[in-house]
Formats: C-alpha cells, sequence, structure tokens
C-alpha cells in the first residue's frame, strides 16, 4: 500500500525518441538513439526513492520500437542478473508475440528468476492494449457465470498476482494522454506529462515527478481530510480560502510573511502558503519566490522614480526625449513647484536617479 506522499506504483510511459532522432536528422534505431542511459535512470531512481512497482511502457504508438527502446537496453545493458541481485523482479505484461523469439525467451527467463529479497517489481509492458484487455477480460468473466464485478475485475486485471492500482504516471515526449494503458489501474491515477524527451529523461526528472506527487496529494488531504472528495463537506473551487493573501495584506510584507510561515516541502524546501492557499494549484520554492518578488520590487520602483523623473523634467521644461546622464528629480527643483495639470504642489526632496528610464541600470545592487 502506498503512503499518502509516496507512490507505491509509478507507470512511465517512454515517448520521445522517434522526435529526438528526428531533431538530430537521425533514423530512429537503437544505433542512433541512446535510451540505455534513460532506463538505467528510472530504475535507479525507483530503487533510490523506495517505489515498490514500477510498470514501463514504450509509447502505444510505436510498438513495434518495444524491442531495442526497452527489452534489449533491460537485458543487454542494466542486465537480469545485476537487477536480481539488486532486489529487482521482473515480468511482462501483454502479448510477447511481437519481439524476436530469442528475446522473448530471455524475457521470460528473466521473469523465473527466484524473488529473494524484492526491492522493486519491475513491469515491462510489450504488445499491452489496455482497452482490448478490459473487454477481453469482461467477456471471459460474462461466459464463466461470474458476472463482471469491480471485485473479479480487478483479480482478473492483474490483480491475483499482485500487480496494484497505479497511484503515478510520468508520460515522457511531450504528448497529454495515457493511449489506452491500464485504463483500469490507472484510473485515479496523478498525471505528470513532460517536456522532455525519452532519451534525455535522468533520474532528477524522476525524483521531481514524486516531489510533484507528494504536492499534490499533501494538499488534497488539506482541502478534504476526511477523504471525501465529493461529499457536503467537501471544498468548492468557487469558494477559496483567501486567509493567506488577508494576511498577506494585512502584513504590508508578503514575502517576509512567506518565508516566516512557510511550510517544509519533500526536499527541506520551504513552499509559499499564500501560493498553497486556493486548492494548492501553484506551488514555488521559497527561493525562487523571493527572487522574482524582489525583482518585481525593483521593477516598481524603477517605473515610479522614472515617472517622477519625467514630471521633474516637465516641471522644469526640459525636453523628454533629451538623453541626459542625470535626470533632474523634484528634489533637484529651487523650491516647491505646483503642478499645473492637477494643482499638487510638490516639496523638494533629494532624491536622483542615475537611469533615464526603467529598465537600466538604477544604482542598486542585483538580486
Amino acid at each position: 500500500m502506498a503512503s499518502p506522499t509516496l507512490p507505491g506504483h509509478v507507470v512511465v510511459i517512454m515517448d520521445g525518441a522517434a522526435h529526438w532522432a528526428r531533431y538530430r536528422g537521425l533514423a530512429l534505431s537503437p544505433d542512433t538513439v541512446p535510451v540505455d542511459a534513460a532506463l538505467e535512470a528510472v530504475v535507479d531512481a525507483a530503487l533510490q526513492q523506495g517505489v515498490s512497482f514500477l510498470t514501463l511502457v514504450p509509447p502505444p504508438e510505436a510498438e513495434e520500437d518495444a524491442a531495442w527502446m526497452l527489452v534489449d537496453p533491460l537485458l543487454d545493458v542494466l542486465g537480469a542478473q545485476r537487477l536480481h541481485r539488486q532486489g529487482v523482479r521482473i515480468r511482462t505484461l501483454g502479448d510477447t508475440s511481437g519481439l524476436p523469439e530469442e528475446t522473448a525467451a530471455r524475457l521470460v527467463r528473466a521473469g523465473e528468476l527466484p524473488d529473494g529479497g524484492t526491492a522493486l517489481h519491475l513491469t515491462v509492458a510489450v504488445g499491452h492494449d489496455g482497452r482490448a484487455e478490459l473487454l477481453d477480460d469482461v467477456r471471459a468473466l460474462l461466459a464463466a457465470g461470474r458476472g463482471s464485478t469491480s471485485d473479479a475485475l480487478h483479480r482478473r486485471l492483474h490483480g491475483d498476482d499482485g500487480l496494484p492500482l497505479v497511484d503515478l504516471v510520468i508520460r515522457t515526449g511531450g504528448q497529454h494522454r495515457l493511449s489506452h494503458v491500464l485504463p483500469w489501474h490507472c484510473a485515479d491515477a496523478e498525471l505528470i506529462f513532460l517536456d522532455v524527451l525519452w532519451p534525455d529523461f535522468t533520474t532528477e526528472h524522476f525524483r521531481r515527478a514524486l516531489e510533484l506527487y507528494h504536492l499534490r496529494r499533501r494538499h488534497q488531504e488539506e482541502w478534504h481530510p476526511s477523504g471525501d472528495l465529493h461529499g457536503a463537506g467537501a471544498s468548492r473551487l468557487d469558494a477559496p480560502d483567501l486567509a493567506p493573501f488577508e494576511a498577506d495584506l494585512h502584513d504590508a510584507g508578503p514575502m517576509r510573511a512567506a518565508v516566516a510561515g512557510g511550510r517544509e516541502g519533500m526536499d527541506g524546501r520551504r513552499i509559499v502558503p499564500s501560493l498553497t492557499g486556493v486548492g494548492g494549484l501553484v506551488t514555488l520554492p521559497v527561493a525562487v519566490t523571493v527572487h522574482l518578488g524582489g525583482n518585481l520590487v525593483d521593477n516598481l520602483h524603477d517605473t515610479a522614480r522614472f515617472a517622477k523623473a519625467r514630471l521633474a523634467r516637465a516641471l522644469l521644461g526640459h525636453p523628454q526625449d533629451e538623453a541626459a546622464e542625470r535626470v533632474p528629480m523634484p528634489g533637484d527643483l529651487a523650491g516647491p513647484v505646483t503642478d499645473p495639470g492637477c494643482g499638487r504642489t510638490w516639496a523638494a526632496a533629494s532624491e536622483t536617479v542615475t537611469s533615464a528610464g526603467p529598465g537600466g541600470p538604477s544604482g542598486r545592487p542585483g538580486p
């Protein structure tokens, strides 16, 4: 059973190899597209992060490439014996008749290795069609007179051999669809679609996906502590919690309030509460938020000073498009000056600026 913030079963749809080759003007083949490192990265990352079940699926649109994209690197580069020593149990999902005969036989032998201590259940999906499989199993249950109940169907769909429901689906390559991969198991899964192409996938991508899963589930628990997502006590998106925003406004220091009140993330970083209050739609590390906020404040200062500089130049009768190393400010005036447009009186103040407009150097240190 997966913990609320750690997925127990992760499916990775390994998409993007064809695009990777096309961008480089290469043929799509095992000689030109390096997929070994990505496969090793995802298995190592699952072991490091403590994921119990990992299912790897070649893109269903390119099922004929399953052998060299998944099975051959798994057996040759990673090695079934080495994986077994690491506690990885390999098994197959789908129809392996499309694989070369020797490759299919090696995959079967890899799955027959004794269990030993199992740290990761690695399922290799080859020739898998989730919709057809679901339809065939329903027909089989009806033909046997057992009825297509939820429990019976789940046991039929790999439930008896221990393949649990999917908690997280990661698809690389920029495509935002499941392509009928394990439709029954993925019904309640979190979906994360990455623009990274499969040959460029690293352990860091996997770790970041787990971090996002962690944040989504924790926010779900905060909004629905009873686990009832649709009942009478469930929160509604049309009535968000505005308390964090109101607190920021009253505090007059949203960045300081965010840093002081931030909550710990999965890797110890702080999460800005004012961004997590409304449905948990956006979360940013405080370091990023403070940097963005600092840039925003700097730009506001630049804009205000530029506007005051233009007003001072107008009051002094200087042309607005005249270049100057030093722009006059209200403090440069001999005394109070009345703006003829609005009637406001400007008092002298010692303020200068070293830039004639926003976007240029203002003399302040950078972020």
